[in-house]
C-alpha cells in the first residue's frame, strides 16, 4: 500500500499499484513514467515517483513550467505534458467567488448573470496563487511545503470551464485571462452578432495601445445559438491558447513566455442578456524547487530527475540530501557512511547514563548506525537527486483503492 500523498491525485494514501517490469528489459524508462524504485539514500525502502528528466538532459523550472534544453548549448524548450497527465495537473482553484459593479449583472456563487454591457472578476483580489488547498483535498492534507512554497507565488496558467448562454440580442461573449502585462481574450459571438462573425482568441498588452494586439487567430465562423447553453473552456496552458466549444477546439495560440506570472480571470458581455453558469477556475501545476532560484539540473548518465505529482506534499529529487559521516573503522582508514538528511528524524541523538553523547544514523543500506558523538566527524551534507537506472525495479501501469481505477 501507498504509505503517502505524494503522488496524489493519481495514486493516493493507501491505493495498491500494479506493476510490470518487462518493458525495462528492452528499452528505457521514458519521461513522464511512473516507476517504482529502491531509495538511493535508503534502499531497504521503494519509492513511487514520476520520471521528468532523463539521462544526460539539462531541465529546469522556470515561470513554473518544465524546460529541457535542446541539446547541449541548445535553447530551452517547455516539455508538454501528456493528456493522462494533464488532466491531475489542473488544480480547482479553492475560492471560486466572482464580483461585479456593472449596472444590471449580478454574481451568484459560480454563475453570473449579465444584462447589458458589462464585466465580471474573479475572486476577492483576483490573483491566483499556488495555493496548497487547491485541487483535491489530498493535496492539503500532505502539504510539507506550505510555510515556505504555499501562497509564495502567482500562477500564470489557468483555465476556465462555463456553461454559456446568451440572449437573442447578445452580441458576444468573452473571457479574458491575464498573465502579467499580457491579457488573453477568448470572444464567441453571440445571435445578435453578424452571420459572419466568428470566434476569436486575442493577446494584447495592458503596456500597448488597446486598438494594438500583440496576436490573434480567428476560428471558422460560428455565433452562440440563441437561448440554448454551451460548455466553454478557455486554458494558457504551457504558452499556447486554447478556446473549446463543447469539447471541440476552435482556435489555437501560441504566445510568448511571460516572466510576470500575476494572473486574473474577467468576464465580458455585450448587447444583451447572456449568462456564465457552473464556472471553473483551475490552475495549472506550478513546478517549484525546494530551495532558492535558480532551479536548474544536470541529469548523470543512467541516471533519472523524479517528482510526485502533489508537488507541495512530496519529497522527491528536489529535496533529498545526502547527510555524511567520517567515522572510525578499527584499525584501518576512517570511512563515510551516508543516508538520508531528515532533521530531527535521521541522524537522532541522545544521551546515555554517564553522559556519554550517541546518534543513531540510517545509512543508503538501511542500516542503522549507533555512533558516539565525538567519534563521527559530520561531513558537509550534499545534494542527491538523481535515481541510477539499476535502482529502478519497473512501471506502474494502474493504482488501485477505494473503489477507484486510475491508469498512470
Amino acid at each position: 500500500r501507498i504509505p503517502s500523498g505524494g503522488m496524489s491525485p493519481a495514486i493516493e494514501l493507501g491505493d495498491r499499484v500494479v506493476v510490470e517490469g518487462l518493458s525495462y528489459a528492452s528499452r528505457a524508462p521514458l519521461r513522464f513514467e511512473v516507476v517504482l524504485f529502491d531509495f538511493p539514500l535508503d534502499r531497504s525502502l521503494i519509492f513511487v515517483k514520476r520520471i521528468i528528466g532523463l539521462p544526460g538532459e539539462r531541465i529546469r523550472f522556470r515561470h513554473g513550467d518544465l524546460w529541457r534544453q535542446a541539446g547541449h548549448e541548445g535553447r530551452w524548450v517547455i516539455v508538454p505534458r501528456p493528456p493522462v497527465l494533464l488532466v491531475s495537473s489542473w488544480k480547482y482553484v479553492g475560492d471560486q467567488t466572482w464580483r461585479t459593479s456593472s449596472t444590471g449583472w449580478t454574481a451568484e456563487g459560480r454563475s453570473v448573470f449579465a444584462q447589458g454591457d458589462g464585466e465580471a472578476r474573479f475572486g476577492g483580489n483576483g490573483e491566483i496563487w499556488n495555493r496548497a488547498g487547491d485541487g483535491p483535498p489530498s493535496a492539503a492534507s500532505w502539504n510539507r511545503r506550505g510555510g515556505e512554497f504555499a501562497d509564495s507565488f502567482h500562477v500564470g496558467d489557468l483555465r476556465v470551464a462555463a456553461r454559456v448562454r446568451a440572449g437573442s440580442s447578445c452580441s458576444s461573449t468573452a473571457i479574458e485571462l491575464r498573465e502579467g502585462e499580457s491579457r488573453y481574450r477568448f470572444t464567441l459571438p453571440g445571435p445578435g452578432a453578424p452571420e459572419s462573425a466568428c470566434p476569436v482568441i486575442e493577446a494584447s498588452s495592458s503596456a500597448a495601445p488597446a486598438d494594438a494586439p500583440l496576436a490573434r487567430v480567428n476560428g471558422a465562423a460560428r455565433r452562440l445559438p440563441a437561448d440554448r447553453t454551451v460548455r466553454v473552456v478557455v486554458e494558457n496552458l504551457d504558452d499556447v491558447l486554447t478556446l473549446r466549444w463543447n469539447g471541440e477546439p476552435l482556435c489555437r495560440l501560441e504566445i510568448d513566455p511571460s516572466a510576470d506570472q500575476r494572473s486574473g480571470v474577467t468576464l465580458f458581455a455585450t448587447g444583451g442578456e447572456a449568462a456564465f453558469e457552473d464556472l471553473e477556475v483551475s490552475r495549472d501545476t506550478f513546478f517549484v524547487g525546494d530551495g532558492p532560484e535558480p532551479w536548474d539540473w544536470t541529469v548523470p548518465d543512467e541516471c533519472y530527475f523524479v517528482l510526485g505529482d502533489n508537488l507541495l506534499g512530496s519529497e522527491d529529487s528536489r529535496s533529498w540530501t545526502a547527510e555524511r559521516y567520517r567515522v572510525a573503522s578499527g584499525e584501518g582508514e576512517p570511512r563515510v557512511v551516508e543516508g538520508q538528511h531528515r532533521p530531527g528524524e535521521n541522524p537522532t541523538r541522545w544521551l546515555d547514563g554517564s553522559g556519554d553523547r550517541y546518534l543513531e544514523f540510517r545509512d543508503d543500506s538501511g542500516q542503522l548506525h549507533t555512533l558516539l558523538e565525538d567519534d563521527a566527524e559530520r561531513l558537509e551534507p550534499v545534494a542527491a537527486p538523481f535515481v541510477p537506472s539499476s535502482h529502478i525495479w519497473g512501471r506502474a501501469l494502474v493504482a488501485v483503492g477505494r473503489g477507484r481505477l486510475q491508469r498512470l
